[in-house]
């Protein structure tokens, strides 16, 4: 499709910085930071406009880039994480996870102080994601659920997991291992920071088109919680893989079937708003589209130059006639009755093109 992809890290993971909170803020590690970041690199990179997609975390920030900077994304899909909207009332995670979501008690383990203090090494590191991936241990116990959170007394005991080559396990460790487990877990202490500067924002819908794709088996983010996503983003298409939460390594080919007929049908539809898009007139109110708008312009730039011929024809007659160069016949006067020919030929197309745009005869296309 002749698209540039970036795939940047969030704050604390990867080769990205990870500030240690404190001294600093836990803001650093928020949504509304996330989106300015996005925004920086994008113009960094020279680019007015953006794609975005994400999954997971990447999933819930993708939306918030559109809420803080509408004028920069175009598109956005989200794979596993649907939209929840701002509120304007703060709800602790202890509170939701006892009335609305015991699928995030894994969250209040995350954001505690448990897994920071027992998942130190890089050893301990690869212990904690292989159970995170699907790891179980040697008589076939889970070693995660998103209700009970990681079972930090089997870290040294699972199986390796199936759901990851062997390869890109260690290549995690070794990329977590980096700073450790604290900045990644500061993802799950933001809510409340995320919530105060989110009150700033003038609206909680999205415009753009989305895609969502959602994973039928996910136990952390179920599918339940995107009833209702439409309230909120009118321009809302839905898409399903038959996974759990980790759709993109489940089934990798189904979920970029998904993104990629989409983006492209996105594409297609961006070409035909630019060709129909509405032009201002005076008052700034849509008066045409902006190819048609174009197309009159130089139409109208023909007709005047047609009428210039016109009156130079008109000069050239009267001069003539003045000064007693009129002939009835002759190669003279065959030259100026071709002229003439020509101009009202080119006057009468002109008029014809215009006239038929604003009638909405054959002038018009669709």
């Amino acid at each position: 499709m002749g698209l540039r992809v970036v795939c940047p890290d969030l704050m604390g993971y990867g080769g990205t910085d990870a500030p240690r909170v404190p001294p600093e803020p836990i803001s650093y590690y928020g949504f509304r930071k996330a989106a300015t970041d996005i925004k920086e690199l994008a113009q960094q990179l020279g680019s007015s406009t953006v794609i975005l997609g994400g999954h997971d975390w990447g999933g819930a920030i993708v939306y918030r880039v559109a809420l803080w900077y509408p004028e920069l994304v175009t598109h956005l899909f989200s794979v596993c994480t649907p939209y929840r909207p701002p509120s304007k009332t703060f709800v602790p995670l202890e509170e939701l996870v006892k009335t609305k979501l015991p699928n995030f008690t894994y969250q209040l383990q995350f954001g505690g102080k448990s897994v920071e203090e027992a998942v130190v090494s890089r050893q301990q590191i690869r212990e904690f994601l292989n159970l995170a991936y699907g790891g179980r241990g040697p008589n076939g116990e889970v070693g995660f659920t998103s209700r009970e959170g990681v079972r930090l007394d089997m870290l040294s005991k699972a199986n390796d997991t199936v759901l990851v080559s062997k390869e890109i396990l260690e290549y995690y460790a070794d990329q977590y291992a980096r700073n450790g487990m604290h900045g990644p877990l500061n993802w799950y202490r933001n809510r409340e920071i995320n919530f105060q500067e989110e009150l700033a924002l003038d609206k909680s819908t999205i415009d753009i088109p989305v895609l969502f794709i959602q994973a039928k088996k996910d136990a952390a983010l179920p599918p339940e919680m995107s009833v209702g996503m439409e309230k909120s983003i009118p321009n809302l298409s839905k898409e399903e893989v038959d996974t759990q939460h980790w759709a993109l390594w489940e089934a990798p080919e189904q979920v970029n079937d998904r993104a990629n007929n989409d983006i492209a049908q996105l594409l297609r539809r961006f070409e035909n708003i630019i060709a129909f898009a509405p032009a201002e007139g005076p008052d700034r109110k849509p008066t045409t589209t902006a190819v048609e708008a174009y197309q009159m312009e130089v139409e109208s730039a023909a007709l005047v130059r047609a009428a210039e011929d016109i009156l130079s024809l008109t000069r050239m007659l009267k001069e003539m006639w003045l000064f007693g160069k009129l002939e009835v016949g002759g190669e003279r006067a065959r030259e100026v009755e071709e002229k003439r020919e020509e101009v009202a030929r080119g006057v009468v197309e002109g008029l014809g093109r215009v006239m038929g745009k604003e009638t909405g005869g054959e002038g018009r296309s669709g």
